[in-house]
């Protein structure tokens, strides 16, 4: 139990134990939890079996009792092997799902020697990490520190470097404590340390972590209160105030500076009253909706028919633009083997699908379902299980004050802004790796022809800068940046993602795969024209509504 008592020391995290009483040699155990990895993607599972018949005191045992305890003992020891062989196949699911896997038994058991095992261990490069039970704090009734060696292997790293720092430190010399008759079962359970540098290893990041080194406070006087200028904004011609409250008057806002404070508590407008009105923020900011996109979890999803219909529309979209090639479709661990054969560096990750309903803080009829197909950039191996290192690739959208220029020069008379999206955007860059990437495919997404093959981990080689690839954002902007210049644009100096088209006079922004265009009237359309032969964007129009502002035009 100590396992779920520290498991309430992370937020977010909860424990399910799979005990005797629910019998993991049964078909509906093990369908129960197959469920509930489908439908929980990216939990982890860690298992520890019964290891009794693979003890090497078996031996003894046999010598003992002669050949009809060993023809019981192999009926035992193949039953295990069933156990075992369950566990893999729900370990494969937890992994082709986003999961991480953890297995352990001691260190000197037999079983680590059983064939489906160390084809499992093999198959998944996963790591190996020996702890000793001395370092976790095990004694016995006496107190005298206990040497249980566990061996654990790991689909994390990050896990299995953790575990390792649990060894014995003790000298060489040191007697630990005898493990025999009623210790050896007390011994089985995981001690509370052990279980919290388990659970850590993989959730301790949700835990708050401060970033600086916290120590007692020892000033005893307050500093001088620092003056804060009130005429500081983005570009010259802005000057923000803040909030102000409704008892500050005209008179005294024109001496912001010098005049607008509280003095005493008593408000300086006059008012009469106790008042902590003052320039600046409000003791209590009225609310405000800046939520623009609502990510919808996995369980809502499966309820939601809108929400299934977006993302079958997306993939179907990804896949007719190429993103991976469906004729290079292999097993997982063959193309791992055929890596491995010849020698070739690759790149291995998962595709993804998610839901999230944009434009949230408006009206429901607003509301757009919106399905993304996403490359998980942080679970990319190579063909060894280490984790894949990338070009150092970077990109630089446009910042808010060069958008604003851009919207104040299509206010000038005779001029006009227009925009344009980018249809699906990173996905008309080619994806140009250094070394070939492949992705898993999920359930989802795979055509009928794979499940009537009876395909299990299918993998497909990405052609494309698929979202969520560390990659892709510097793919596509290289791209774009080319499509633009070849239409007569020139980047501005010191203001990434903005171009001037000296011939036409326009001036563009670009936000990822939002495009904003102002200048002369009679020079967008030409314009939108000719990067539409380079790259796909959607019919321009009007401007309205642009990092996550809407803009209206003033009559």
């Amino acid at each position: 139990m100590k396992n779920r008592k520290a498991s309430e020391e992370f937020q977010g995290t909860e424990v399910w134990r799979i005990t005797k009483a629910l019998d993991f040699d049964k078909t509906d155990t093990v369908n129960a939890i197959k469920a509930y990895l489908h439908d929980n993607p990216g939990t982890c599972i860690h298992g520890s079996l019964p290891c009794t018949v693979w003890s090497a005191w078996q031996k003894m045992c046999i010598h003992r009792y002669g050949s009809n305890y060993e023809r019981e003992l192999g009926f035992r020891q193949r039953a295990a092997k069933r156990t075992l062989k369950r566990f893999i196949a729900v370990a494969e699911l937890c992994l082709s799902l986003g999961g991480h896997v953890s297995f352990e038994w001691p260190r000197h058991c037999k079983g680590w020697l059983c064939r489906d095992l160390m084809a499992f261990i093999s198959r998944n490069n996963l790591y190996i990490a020996e702890v000793d039970g001395c370092a976790c704090g095990m004694v016995n009734p006496e107190g005298e520190p206990l040497l249980k060696q566990w061996r654990f292997v790991c689909s994390s790293q990050r896990q299995a470097l953790a575990l390792g720092h649990l060894r014995c430190q003790h000298d060489p010399s040191f007697r630990h404590g005898v493990i025999a008759g009623g210790i050896t079962k007390a011994t089985e359970e995981y001690p509370l340390s052990l279980c919290r540098t388990w659970l850590s290893s993989l959730f301790g990041f949700h835990e708050f972590v401060p970033a600086m080194r916290c120590g007692p406070v020892t000033q005893t006087e307050h500093r001088e209160k620092e003056w804060v200028p009130v005429d500081f904004g983005p570009t010259p011609m802005t000057t923000p105030v803040g909030f102000l409250a409704d008892c500050v008057s005209s008179a005294e806002l024109g001496g912001l500076a010098a005049e607008a404070q509280v003095n005493q508590g008593t408000c300086k407008s006059g008012c009469g009253e106790e008042c902590s009105a003052s320039v600046g923020a409000p003791a209590d900011p009225p609310p405000l909706p800046f939520l623009v996109t609502k990510l919808l979890d996995r369980a809502e999803v499966s309820r939601d028919p809108r929400a299934r219909q977006a993302i079958r529309e997306e993939g179907k979209a990804v896949v007719e633009a190429g993103t991976w090639l469906e004729d290079t479709v292999m097993e997982k661990d063959d193309l791992l083997a055929m890596a491995r054969k010849t020698g070739e560096q690759i790149h291995l990750g998962d595709v993804m699908t998610i839901c999230s309903i944009k434009f949230w803080e408006r009206a429901a009829e607003h509301h757009k379902y919106k399905g993304r197909i996403c490359f998980r950039g942080d679970n990319v191996k190579d063909q060894d299980g280490a984790i894949a290192v990338f070009q150092e690739l970077s990109a630089s959208p446009t910042a808010i004050t060069a958008a604003n220029s851009n919207i104040a020069y299509g206010c000038l008379p005779g001029h006009k802004t227009t925009q344009a999206d980018g249809i699906r955007a990173y996905l008309q860059a080619f994806l140009r790796s250094k070394y070939k990437t492949w992705v898993t495919i999920p359930y989802e997404l795979w055509p009928e022809k794979w499940k009537k093959a009876g395909m299990k981990r299918p993998v497909c080689v990405l052609q494309k800068s698929l979202y969520g690839h560390p990659e892709s954002g510097g793919h596509w902007e290289r791209h774009l940046e080319a499509a633009v210049k070849a239409c007569g644009g020139k980047a501005v100096q010191n203001h990434p993602s903005t171009f001037w088209f000296p011939e036409e006079k326009l001036v563009m922004n670009v936000y990822v795969d939002d495009l904003i265009l102002s200048g002369p009237e009679d020079k967008h359309a030409g314009l939108w024209e000719r990067l539409g032969k380079h790259i796909q964007i959607e019919e321009p129009g009007p401007l309205e509504r642009f990092l996550g502002r809407s803009h209206e035009p003033v009559p």
